[in-house]
């Protein structure tokens, strides 16, 4: 009878030489102190600003990929005219403009 070492010992070399597929998912906590921002502030991009996320059950998770990849969409050019909103919500507006 086999006590499943064998195995184990394959899913073991096999996780040291393959990347997990799960190694790119972290907490919503964490991506909010790798951003520097709230959770709120994830919250109000998720729902204002479809920044993706994964439900699971109560929890939110996020792909590091897929936050870096959202963030990158969003780049704008100088003198493009957007206004910046802090998290205060105050609108912030290129000098020449004011």
């Amino acid at each position: 009878m086999s006590n499943g070492t064998k195995g184990e010992n394959r899913f073991n070399t096999f996780t040291r030489k393959h990347k997990r597929p799960l190694d790119d998912i972290i907490f919503e906590a964490d991506l909010a102190i790798l951003l520097g921002r709230t959770q709120e502030t994830l919250w109000n991009w998720r729902n204002k600003l479809n920044l993706p996320y994964i439900p699971v059950g109560r929890d939110i998770f996020y792909s590091e990929k897929s936050v870096v990849k959202w963030i990158l969409s969003r780049e704008k050019n100088n003198g493009s005219g957007h206004n910046l909103q802090t998290e205060a919500g105050e609108t912030l507006r290129p000098k020449e403009l004011e």
